[in-house]
């Protein structure tokens, strides 16, 4: 499909799933981690965001969602602001660990 990313390797989101999932159920969703992305569109779909989108200030998320006779749309509308609301504040937490993290690191100067 691409010859920087041969088939053979595997792309996944650089987002905290385990955390999304765990912070969703805590919000009342019945969510989890599911390996198949379909198939045609939808595995095409993720497999072409995850390929040309890969730095540390985009990420991807590919979420199936059921049709509205199975959830309604309202229902299914405060699932997406749930998420939405539950991946910022992972990522927010994500940054908040990476300044701390680098506040510890001492600085030392070059050798000429």
């Amino acid at each position: 499909m691409d010859e920087k990313n041969p088939l053979s390797e595997r792309l996944s989101s650089s987002l905290n799933l385990e955390k999304i999932c765990v912070d969703m159920r805590d919000r009342g969703f019945d969510v989890g981690i599911s390996g198949d992305r379909g198939r045609f569109v939808c595995n095409y779909t993720y497999w072409l965001s995850l390929n040309n989108i890969q730095n540390d200030r985009v990420h991807v998320l590919f979420v199936h969602v059921p049709m509205f006779s199975v959830k309604s749309e309202d229902h299914q509308i405060d699932f997406i602001e749930n998420l939405l609301c539950s991946i910022e504040q992972i990522l927010q937490t994500q940054k908040l660990y990476f300044i701390f993290k680098f506040q510890d690191v001492q600085l030392q100067p070059l050798s000429k």
